[in-house]
């Protein structure tokens, strides 16, 4: 265990063991359902961005990195509903699809028996109709790496420190203590490199000119109603 890690609360220290304990879990079951797509051109390439918005922000130094890479290549995000207004008009960006976990949500994230794991299991049945060439887990959550093995791609590309390593294409290579500590925009850089071999600006910028006046007139339509 580094000096980093033992200047953590006692609660972080405990998470960091149990993010330990299910890496094993899942290298484990990594190896014995191995991803074993072959190599080929990038035309389609899928990006989890299931949480906040601060967090699909911050994630745009990959999603760049991606394009410039892949300039001919479709992305398309998989996450919550306000994606599509967040990131329309941002280069590269083709389509938006809904892939909402249960387990963003603030309460009753594992009752699998409601009516949310349904609906989620459809969004995921749905998604596996149409493989990608590339899916990328920016977020280093071992959850992550379990929805990158059930959706069908032919490469992957997230953090292999948290659990799942024979799923992944490309890896950030950075170890699990790291990897928790790090400013997230610094680790979408990384992966960035990792998959396009190619350093990123670890700046969250969007590329495309930014207009308040439809949001403000949002705002005061909702003020005056």
């Amino acid at each position: 265990m580094t000096a980093e890690t033992t200047a953590l609360s006692p609660a972080l220290t405990a998470r960091l063991a149990r993010m330990g304990l299910s890496r094993r879990c899942l290298d484990a079951l990594s190896l014995v359902s191995p991803r074993t797509g072959r190599s080929g051109p990038i035309r389609r390439i899928g990006v989890l961005l299931q949480w906040g918005i601060g967090d699909a922000v911050l994630a745009l130094p990959l999603l760049h990195a991606l394009h410039d890479a892949w300039p001919d290549a479709a992305i398309e995000l998989l996450g919550k509903p306000f994606l599509p207004d967040l990131m329309q008009g941002e280069p590269g960006i083709a389509a938006c699809h809904p892939l909402v976990p249960p387990w963003t949500r603030f309460s009753g994230k594992y009752r699998i028996w409601d009516t949310e794991w349904r609906r989620y299991g459809g969004e995921l049945a749905a998604l596996r109709r149409k493989p990608f060439d590339l899916l990328v887990a920016p977020r280093a959550d071992p959850r992550d790496a379990v929805q990158i093995r059930l959706l069908r791609t032919r490469e992957a590309a997230g953090f292999a420190a948290f659990g799942g390593r024979r799923w992944f294409t490309y890896d950030a290579g950075l170890p699990l203590e790291e990897t928790f500590m790090a400013y997230r925009p610094r680790g979408a850089a990384v992966l960035a490199q990792a998959v396009t071999g190619t350093s990123a600006d670890p700046v969250p910028r969007f590329r495309r000119r930014l207009d308040g006046a439809v949001a403000l007139a949002r705002l005061l339509s909702g003020v005056e109603h």
